[in-house]
């Protein structure tokens, strides 16, 4: 970084700090804290259930497994 990039750079980040230290200033007492900083609504989705369970189709393929594998052979 050239020395005219190096002072480009210092000056870009001290404007930076000191729109950091404005806002840190700003009397915020009393003001409700938002989620975003514009007043939006999250759409919400119906909670449906699209999937089955599939505990029954895992526990049959792990009786399965097990009777082949080599620790059920004895």
């Amino acid at each position: 970084m050239s020395d005219a990039e190096a002072r480009a750079a210092q000056s870009q980040l001290n404007d930076i700090f000191e729109l950091i230290g404005r806002m840190q200033k700003v009397d915020t007492e009393g003001v409700e804290p938002m989620s975003h900083g514009q007043d939006l609504e999250l759409r919400l989705r119906e909670d449906i259930v699209t999937e089955r369970d599939p505990r029954e189709q895992f526990l049959s393929l792990a009786r399965r497994g097990s009777r082949d594998s080599i620790w059920f052979r004895r």
